[in-house]
């Protein structure tokens, strides 16, 4: 079985077709999240996609270091 998220990473193109390039086969996949809903991959992207805006927002909070 071919695996979606390679045809994904090879053949990803900006914009609202990304979404729709390469069948996702959902349950049958082995990196299908059942408690989310969704690809494992996309859930960890998003996941780090939270940290990274909580991070920057901690570091625009910080004082500015006086030398």
């Amino acid at each position: 079985m071919k695996c979606p998220l390679l045809i994904l990473a090879y053949t990803y193109v900006p914009g609202p077709t990304a979404e729709n390039v390469g069948d996702c086969i959902k349950e049958e996949c082995a990196w299908w999240n059942e408690t989310q809903g969704m690809c494992a991959v996309k859930d960890l992207a998003q996941q780090l996609g939270y940290i990274s805006s909580d991070l920057t927002q901690i570091s625009e909070s910080m004082p500015t270091r006086m030398a």
